[in-house]
């Protein structure tokens, strides 16, 4: 069996070499987050996504794999380096992200149709005729439009998060950041929805960053995995998955997932990571 491709400190574009920061999806380089004052969250991350590629953090908690996402949306300044999503450094919006996190964080006293139109509204580019337009789409791009007038309190934990999907989505994002999306989802509606999402996202050429703990999910979800561990968070490790574009429930008993997700658990093992996921 192949030994798995570790990462040295130096290797700065994993898996896109010579892709400067105007033409990367995500362009990170020597991120460092540090919380304490004592101990990093994050060390001198580097990291490199190409447009419309699909990649997977897995790594044990602690690691900083949703602190990386934070940086990278937007949401918080790192104490060192830098991150830019196609050359931009400025606010989420600017950025074109959209970010889904664990918990769908949505607004109870709306409907399904106006949670997803909220986020254009607040742009006020368009009108509130072509807002809703916009997001009877995408909420049938995530197999919602039926569900546009019910509220978050009449759906299933499944529906929500792809309601939160819907709303990511709303506003043309470029590059889609998910934080253990489907965590409280059940295994088997788990792995469908999975897959909906791989499909949706090769249609519409997004890129995504998707942190989770399940090795099986990032490898049937990306092209790329990588492997981070702790004190500080950093990364360890790099997979490149071999499987094909079309992807379904079959894919999980197909031979390169199998070779994939061991390559990506001796990484974790080598580490030490997996003692402490």
């Amino acid at each position: 069996m192949r030994k798995p491709q570790e990462a040295p400190e130096a290797q700065a574009s994993l898996g896109a070499s010579g892709m400067d920061e105007a033409q990367a999806a995500v362009w990170c380089r020597g991120v460092t987050v540090s919380f304490t004052g004592e101990q990093n969250e994050l060390q001198d991350i580097d990291l490199t996504i190409r447009p419309g590629e699909c990649v997977a953090l897995v790594g044990p908690s602690g690691c900083g794999k949703s602190t990386l996402l934070r940086v990278i949306a937007g949401l918080l300044e790192p104490d060192a380096g830098m991150a830019k999503v196609f050359g931009c450094d400025g606010t989420p919006s600017e950025r074109g992200i959209g970010f889904v996190f664990q918990e769908p964080t949505l607004f109870p006293w709306l409907n399904a149709l106006e949670n997803v139109a909220l986020p254009l509204e607040l742009q006020k580019k368009l009108t509130v005729a072509d807002c809703r337009d916009q997001a009877r789409k995408a909420l049938k791009d995530v197999g919602l439009l039926q569900y546009a007038e019910k509220y978050p309190a009449e759906l299933s934990g499944g529906m929500k998060q792809r309601l939160a999907l819907a709303r990511a989505l709303v506003t043309e994002s470029r590059v889609l950041l998910l934080d253990e999306p489907f965590a409280a989802i059940d295994a088997l509606r788990r792995e469908r929805f999975n897959y909906e999402l791989w499909r949706l996202a090769r249609k519409k050429n997004l890129t995504m960053l998707i942190v989770t703990h399940s090795i099986n999910e990032a490898v049937s979800m990306s092209q790329r995995v990588l492997v981070m561990a702790e004190e500080p968070g950093r990364i360890v490790g790099e997979v490149a998955v071999d499987l094909p574009e079309e992807r379904d429930l079959t894919t999980l008993s197909s031979k390169g997932f199998y070779e994939s997700c061991t390559r990506v658990r001796q990484i974790l093992e080598e580490t030490g990571a997996l003692m402490h996921a």
